[in-house]
């Protein structure tokens, strides 16, 4: 959003309105929502919100809190009975529980007194995070429905385990057999320990068998066994037998009509399937890395492609140069590992459009919850390292860009990568370490602003001269530059190869976790671009964007995600539209948080209903709009305001690090319920659905006090 910048050296905090711990209630419909699916289903996920915990509850963890949730989790199995499934049952010790539920299930948590409220929980695939891309999980569901069982094949989590593909599609499973062994055991086990009817008796003494010594295995499946199954760390896939990619082979046209105009064309290879499901060591993501690199490798090598200019092969894409007639062979090969080849072009703008007394932030920094251990990657344009506002804590920098000639309806454009050192040999990018690499762009000082504003907000903090400080004001910071300039204009955009370099040097930054904990790290995309009711089209450059999102997500690593500020109400933008990505729209920074930030006549926060992305995270916060700004640091070592969505987001990437600073092993799936539950205000948003406006209820975050 345009708009003028204030440049103050005071920090303004509007005054709120009293802090008032309240227990999130089921909205009504959402309620009418898990019964239709209930009815369909025969069982719901839900998240029971048992009882009510602080920050400093999950600093201690809180023993006598964890028994008390144990005790209310016990009872309320016991009032559930049958109707609670015994597999897909979790819990963060903090107080909520998760679990799938019959109709005659949501029956009984209204009535209970063992509980404090429920909501709509995460389904199996979201929670689980196994990959589902090529339509296999909603295959998995129909059959459920439909037979009340689903014949599957399940591939076990071996360590190392690589999966290759020849020309034919067909894959071959490679990793040492004491390794397979072991996981094939677990999952053996894990069969026989299944609830009664978990899986079908005719065929479980045949596959325990294979399972002492084979990758891959068969099993007919009802809901109670895919649950179990879907839970285990001894499976990386399940998938319907027989299943079949329906998605159909992509050449982006615009490729073929750049390459014809110009000789060449830079474009992104992407696979069909990575098989990157369920949480994976190091040694496995290397294994998954070398088994990528030589499908791509040989479904370029078909076309006469020369060699790759960048890979990110952990998620099965890779960047090349390629001329028209390469893109016609890919065309006409046919290769079933080949999903898509999409054209290296701009894809996301910066969302440019005192909030820490709306997220009642006080009371945590009081209790020194500052995100202290914890690291935000901020993915925008740049970022003042030596801004005083951020005290010296920007520890890492890089840049990813592209230098490259388009033509468009529009004539020429000359995009010109930022990146210091950056030139063809290095795909024009700057690798985490590079000194600088994240300096700011030249230009509009609103626009170049934007990634010192959005860094400030998530973890800036300054004493003198005067008192400013941000959500997590002692998380460091990782300035990653991701923007191109348009020659001669000024104007900047971000490149889908550099969003997917930047996740993929994320990725690669991340340390050995050995003992499973959840990374220190969140990131921030105050960015976006076009259009989407419902979430992405995984067919295309999003595929390998939401493995990355996936594949984060298992390390405990959240993507924060603005909503983009475009005035929908029925639509977000891209990546935020990524399924697993955090959702952030905006309120007005009035102090009281409850309206929808509009920041011109044309121009106000995204909004979306919800449930046109089940399983999603969406919140609020302040983002300014409405008369109103939110306060950070600019360059040239100022302070100013701003507002957007851009604002919005870092405050909750903030919030997602400050939780996780005071429960360092806590998961995504973790943060996202304790917030849900203790640290949920409703606000009513209009949104539209099939043209007509109506009123749902959005999560605006306040924290709890201590």
């Amino acid at each position: 959003m345009k708009g003028r910048v204030l440049r103050r050296m005071l920090f303004g905090l509007w005054v709120g309105l009293p802090c008032v711990v309240t227990a999130a209630s089921i909205d009504p419909g959402e309620l009418n929502r898990l019964r239709e699916e209930a009815a369909r289903a025969g069982a719901v996920p839900v998240m029971v919100h048992l009882h009510p915990s602080t920050l400093a509850d999950l600093r201690s963890s809180a023993p006598k809190l964890t028994a008390a949730a144990n005790a209310k989790a016990a009872r309320l199995i016991t009032e559930l009975g049958l109707d609670a499934l015994m597999g897909g049952r979790w819990s963060n010790s903090a107080g909520q529980m998760g679990m799938y539920v019959t109709a005659h299930g949501l029956d009984v948590l209204l009535g209970t007194v063992n509980a404090i409220s429920f909501q709509q929980g995460p389904a199996w695939n979201h929670k689980t995070l196994l990959n589902g891309s090529d339509g296999s999980h909603a295959a998995i569901e129909r059959s459920l429905r439909e037979r009340g069982f689903v014949d599957l094949e399940v591939v076990v989590n071996a360590e190392a385990l690589e999966v290759r593909y020849d020309r034919s599609g067909r894959p071959t499973l490679h990793g040492q057999a004491n390794s397979i062994g072991s996981a094939a055991a677990r999952l053996g086990a894990l069969i026989r320990n299944a609830p009664n009817g978990a899986f079908a008796d005719q065929t479980v003494t045949a596959r325990l068998a294979q399972t002492t010594s084979v990758a891959r295995t068969t099993l007919r499946a009802t809901r109670e066994g895919l649950l179990a199954l879907a839970e285990s760390d001894a499976v990386r896939s399940v998938r319907p037998v027989g299943h079949i990619d329906a998605r159909p082979l992509d050449i982006d046209a615009e490729a073929t009509q750049q390459a014809t105009a110009q000789g060449q064309v830079d474009v992104i290879v992407v696979m069909r399937d990575v098989l990157a499901g369920g949480k994976l060591s190091r040694g496995s993501i290397q294994a998954l890395k070398r088994a990528n690199r030589a499908t791509l490798d040989d479904i370029l090598a078909q076309a006469g492609a020369g060699p790759l200019q960048a890979e990110f092969a952990q998620f099965g894409a890779a960047t090349v140069r390629l001329t028209a007639a390469q893109l016609g062979r890919l065309a006409s090969l046919k290769d079933p590992r080949l999903l898509a080849v999409s054209l290296n072009k701009p894809v996301a703008d910066v969302q440019l459009g005192t909030s820490t007394v709306t997220l009642n932030m006080a009371p945590a920094w009081n209790a020194r919850f500052t995100a202290s251990g914890q690291n935000i990657i901020v993915l925008d344009n740049g970022v003042q390292a030596n801004h005083p506002f951020l005290g010296n804590r920007v520890v890492f920098q890089a840049c990813f860009g592209t230098t490259q000639t388009r033509t468009t309806s529009q004539g020429i454009e000359n995009w010109i990568s930022p990146c210091p050192g950056g030139n063809a040999a290095n795909n024009w990018d700057s690798p985490f370490g590079t000194p600088n690499a994240a300096a700011p762009l030249s230009g509009d000082m609103l626009v170049r602003s934007h990634g010192t504003h959005v860094a400030g907000l998530a973890a800036g903090n300054q004493l003198t001269p005067n008192l400013l400080k941000a959500v997590a004001p002692s998380a460091a910071i990782y300035a990653v530059q991701i923007f191109s300039q348009l020659q001669g204009t000024g104007a900047a955009s971000s490149f889908s190869a550099d969003i997917l370099a930047a996740l993929q040097g994320a990725a690669d930054a991340l340390p050995p976790s050995a003992d499973g904990r959840a990374q220190p790290f969140t990131i921030n995309m105050s960015l976006g671009g076009g259009r989407y009711t419902a979430p992405c089209n995984v067919s295309t450059i999003h595929a390998p964007i939401a493995s990355a999102v996936n594949q984060l997500r298992a390390a405990g690593v959240p993507v924060i995600v603005a909503t983009g500020n475009n005035g929908h109400q029925d639509a977000i933008n891209f990546p935020a539209c990524i399924p697993g990505v955090v959702k952030i729209s905006a309120v007005a920074n009035d102090g009281i948080g409850n309206t929808r930030s509009v920041f011109s006549a044309v121009e106000a926060a995204n909004v979306v209903d919800p449930a046109a992305f089940p399983g999603e995270a969406f919140w609020l916060a302040p983002g300014g709009g409405n008369g109103t700004w939110v306060m950070s640091s600019i360059l040239e070592n100022q302070i100013g305001g701003n507002a957007g969505t851009s604002m919005a987001a870092p405050q909750i990437a903030g919030i997602y690090a400050l939780v996780k600073g005071a429960a360092p092993t806590a998961t995504v799936n973790d943060v996202t319920a304790w917030l849900q539950a203790n640290a949920t205000q409703l606000v009513p948003i209009t949104v539209t659905t099939g043209g007509t406006p109506r009123s749902v209820n959005w999560r605006r975050l306040r924290l709890p006090s201590q």
